[in-house]
C-alpha cells in the first residue's frame, strides 16, 4: 500500500504560519514555498522524488523548480539526473531584505513626494462667516475687485458705497454690474453720474444691503455699527439672487 505523502506545511504550519504569508506576498506561490520546504527538510532530492515527496505531478515539480532556481532560492546539481538543493535561508532572507529596502527607497524617494504634492487639505464644502464692521468693508471691496460673470448689488447704507467703491464697480463690472439703491442712498450719492455705464435702479426702502457674485454677503446695522453674514454656499447665493430678482422687478428706472 503506497504511503500518503506528507506535504512540509503540513508538518510545519503552525511554525512558520507568517513565514509563510511573507514568502507569498514576495511572489512565491504555495506549491512552490512546499517544494523549497520539502528540500529543506530531506536534502537533495530529483525532480521526480520532489514530485513523489508531495504527491504531485512530475511536471509541476519541474515547474516549481525552475521558477526557485530563477529566483535564486534552488540551485541544481551536475550530473545525471539532476539534484535540486535549497539555497540557505538566511543567505535568501540577506537578499530579500535587501530588495526591499532598496524598493522602499525608490518608492520614499520617488513614489511619496508625488503623492504629497497630490495632497491637498481637505477644505470644508461652504463657509459662512459672521463679520464685524472692518470686515465688512474689507469683504464688500474683495467682492466688487473680484472677477466673475455677474455682480447684484443692493445697497441701503450710504457708507457702503463711497466714490471710489463707484468708480472700481464702473471700471470693472461696467454693465455687468447691477445696482439697485434706496432713494436716500442715491440723493446722497454721485450714482446718477454713472448710471450709464452701470445698470442702477431706485427703491423706496430695504430692509439691509446685500451683494450677490460667487458669494454673496448680507448686511445690517446693530447698535449703529455695520454686521453682516458671508457665506458662499450655493443654497444661499441662489436664494439671495432669487429674492434680489424680486426687489429688481420692484425698482425704478433713475430719472436722468
Amino acid at each position: 500500500m503506497k504511503d500518503e505523502a506528507v506535504k512540509p506545511l503540513d508538518l510545519i504550519s503552525a511554525e512558520v504560519g507568517s513565514l509563510t504569508k511573507i514568502l507569498r506576498l514576495m511572489g512565491l506561490s504555495k506549491r512552490e514555498i512546499e517544494v523549497y520546504l520539502l528540500l529543506q527538510a530531506k536534502g537533495p532530492s530529483t525532480a521526480r522524488e520532489v514530485a513523489q515527496g508531495l504527491d504531485i505531478p512530475y511536471s509541476k515539480a519541474y515547474e516549481s523548480l525552475s521558477r526557485l532556481m530563477k529566483l535564486g532560492w534552488v540551485l541544481r546539481a551536475e550530473g545525471r539526473p539532476h539534484k535540486f538543493f535549497p539555497v540557505n535561508i538566511r543567505e535568501i532572507w540577506q537578499e530579500a531584505k535587501k530588495e526591499i529596502e532598496a524598493k522602499m527607497s525608490d518608492v520614499e524617494e520617488r513614489v511619496i513626494p508625488v503623492i504629497e504634492k497630490l495632497a491637498i487639505t481637505p477644505s470644508p464644502l461652504f463657509k459662512i462667516l459672521l463679520l464685524g464692521e472692518e470686515d465688512v468693508f474689507r469683504f464688500f471691496n474683495k467682492m466688487i475687485d473680484a472677477r466673475g460673470k455677474n455682480l447684484s448689488l443692493a445697497i441701503a447704507h450710504r457708507e457702503l458705497l463711497t466714490m471710489q467703491s463707484i468708480q472700481r464697480i464702473s471700471g470693472v463690472w461696467g454693465a455687468r454690474a447691477r445696482l439697485l439703491v434706496t432713494k436716500e442712498v442715491l440723493d446722497t450719492s454721485e450714482l446718477k453720474r454713472f448710471s450709464r455705464e452701470v445698470k442702477v435702479r431706485v427703491i423706496k426702502e430695504m430692509f439691509g444691503s446685500g451683494v450677490i457674485g460667487d458669494g454673496i454677503m448680507l448686511v445690517i446695522r446693530n447698535g449703529g455699527r455695520l454686521n453682516a453674514l458671508w457665506s458662499d454656499h450655493a443654497y444661499f447665493v441662489d436664494l439671495g439672487k432669487v429674492y434680489f430678482e424680486y426687489l429688481w422687478e420692484q425698482s425704478k428706472e433713475i430719472e436722468q
